[in-house]
Order: structure tokens, then sequence, then C-alpha cells
């Protein structure tokens, strides 16, 4: 699932690419960005966004933009966790959809309206682990 809606958003933006050698490189530099088990335990979400308190990170992608991680937590927590983190960083949370087990905060700057956030908190197939999706946007008002 962590992986589905990261290459969603990278398949997205390959189309954009106008050269099949823009492409690759694209390609190239996100396949590298994916860490796995010991080389993803130092990753961090994006954004500066926290990791929530005793998560294991199991894999990474794209510089903490998408997180496997393992917690004791149950999935409410860690939702709790990330609208308080949006809020302290000054987020006005403008939805929280739940949609086939998965959590979608989406949240405004006003200091920067043209800014959107989205945290997607998802339980992954395996107990005690959850996929994290922080995708920041612009917009055009």
């Amino acid at each position: 699932m962590l992986w589905k809606h990261a290459l969603l958003g990278i398949g997205l933006f390959l189309a954009s690419c106008s050269e099949q050698s823009e492409q690759d490189a694209m390609t190239d530099t996100l396949a590298k960005s994916i860490r796995v088990g010991e080389a993803a335990t130092d990753a961090r979400p994006g954004y500066g966004f926290d990791l929530y308190p005793g998560a294991q990170v199991v894999a990474s992608m794209m510089n903490g933009m998408s997180l496997r991680i393992r917690s004791d937590a149950s999935f409410e927590e860690i939702v709790t966790f990330y609208e308080k983190q949006l809020t302290e960083r000054k987020w006005e949370i403008q939805s929280r959809k739940m949609t086939n087990g998965k959590m979608v905060l989406k949240s405004v700057n006003h200091a920067s309206p043209e800014e959107v956030m989205s945290i997607s908190i998802a339980p992954a197939e395996e107990s005690g682990r959850y996929n994290l999706v922080f995708i920041k946007l612009l917009v055009d008002n």
C-alpha cells in the first residue's frame, strides 16, 4: 500500500517528463531512494514532521515522504499524533477522510495559502505496521 501511493505520484510525475532520458533519470533517482530494513532505521518523515514516539522505520522512500513503521500504538493513536503535529506546525486541518481503512488528513497553511499538506496513514498488511505518506503540494488560488 505504501508503495502504491508513492508509485502513483511517481507515475504522474514521470508522465509529465517530456524526454525518455528525463523519465529514466527520475526512475533511477527514485529507485535509489528506497531503503529497507537496517538501511531505513534512521529515516524520518518528510517536511520536518516527527516520527511517532517509539516507532521504528522499516522502509522509506523519497527522503521520508513515504515510510513504513513498526509500532505498538493503535491506528487511532498514530492518527491523533499526526493531527497534533499538523496543528502545532500551524497547519489547519481542512478534512479528515477515512476510506478503506486509510485516514487522509488534508490541511492548509494560512501563512502560505498556496501550500496544501496531506498525510495518509494506513495499517499495513502485517500487524503493528503502518504506512505513512507525507505530500506537500503548491496550488493556484
